[in-house]
């Protein structure tokens, strides 16, 4: 500014910094730590944290002499505000929990790597074989049983990409979120996703190998969303998915009786007719339907609502709303992943990180809205 003691300050517009995202990013143990700023004017801020040794060595390394850090003892707090995923294998289906959500807009935070995909088997109704790829997908629960039953609670979770190189470049590249009522998530176990015992029928495990349907219902999709997600010719929903839709998630049922050879779960819809979701928006309906007790009648297919809105715009730029401190992005370009939603105290959700066949470290953070 110009004359900014005064009581008419002008704005100098050639001093003008773009600023798209200030917040800290965050260093743990296990994760290897890129950072890139701007020559000149540019800093990061970034917290060191999950540091389990007594003492330790802080080296940074740059491609340019002009760099320079500092480090500055923080608050320590009492109650860890973050949590940490390890996925050793993106067959692994358990889900990480946050902690304790603050009701006074404090954050929590989640800390994890989208990493390359495992290969599995799967069977068809004949019993042969094939291979197939499962892509990471991470769980991360959010418990909100301790607030009062049926209170509103708004939240916000905002995706940090992470850097990935010397080069300033940011993976995964195209992340995206849910946040989803965790009993309409899939949960597959070694003790319940199995062929017990039963006379006939195909003998498989979880996680491999597995039914060929199972393979669409259970292992949580790399996609949000697909093609029959869109809306259907006319919608005039807002966003590119905001309603319409022609899957069918609770498939055709049997009109004779079934037996635990042909229908594995007795939902009446024989393993060769049960529907194969190709997102996770669909597996969601999937379970819903489930649910309803397969009666495609007795429910409402929840929408790309739970998806984030960087995910369904039709745009590809980032949410940002600076007056509040949210959104915005890592890197020059391509976007992160924010998603506000009112939840009901109670209840427990979860939040979905899928990153197609990208991979990569990521952050996230979730706040109450007051």
């Amino acid at each position: 500014m110009q004359g900014g003691t005064t009581a008419s300050p002008i704005a100098v517009s050639g001093n003008n910094v773009q600023m798209s995202h200030t917040d800290h990013l965050t260093m743990v143990t296990g994760f290897d730590f890129f950072g890139a700023i701007a020559g000149g004017y540019a800093a990061q801020v970034v917290r060191l944290t999950d540091i389990t040794v007594d003492s330790a060595l802080l080296q940074l390394e740059s491609n340019s002499s002009e760099y320079y850090g500092v480090v500055v003892r923080w608050d320590d707090p009492q109650i860890t505000d973050y949590e940490i995923e390890r996925s050793a294998s993106a067959t692994e289906a358990n889900a990480m929990d946050l902690p304790t959500l603050p009701d006074d807009g404090t954050p929590v935070y989640g800390i994890g790597e989208i990493i390359p995909s495992s290969e599995i088997t799967v069977l068809d109704v004949e019993g042969n074989s094939s291979y197939v790829d499962v892509y990471d997908t991470d769980r991360w629960r959010l418990d909100l049983s301790d607030r009062p039953a049926g209170t509103p609670v708004t939240v916000a979770v905002q995706f940090d990409r992470h850097y990935v190189n010397f080069d300033g470049d940011v993976g995964p590249a195209d992340p995206w979120m849910a946040l989803v009522d965790e009993e309409y998530v899939p949960a597959p176990s070694e003790t319940d996703t199995v062929r017990t015992e039963c006379e006939g029928g195909i003998d498989f495990s979880f996680p491999t190998p597995i039914l060929e349907y199972l393979y669409y219902q259970v292992f949580l999709s790399p996609g949000a969303v697909a093609t029959e997600d869109l809306p259907e010719e006319g919608d005039t929903g807002t966003a590119r998915y905001a309603t319409g839709g022609t899957f069918d998630a609770c498939g055709t049922a049997s009109e004779a009786e079934t037996t635990c050879a042909d229908d594995w779960d007795l939902d009446g819809v024989l393993d060769e007719d049960e529907p194969q979701p190709g997102s996770f928006l669909q597996q969601v309906q999937v379970m819903q339907c489930g649910a309803a007790g397969n009666d495609p009648l007795g429910y409402v297919p929840l929408s790309t609502d739970l998806i984030d809105v960087d995910e369904i715009d039709e745009d590809e730029d980032p949410y940002s709303d600076p007056s509040r401190d949210l959104g915005g992005r890592t890197g020059e370009s391509g976007e992160e992943a924010y998603i506000e939603m009112e939840l009901i105290g109670g209840a427990s959700y979860l939040i979905i990180v899928g990153a197609g066949a990208d991979t990569g470290t990521y952050e996230f953070s979730v706040r109450q809205l007051l």
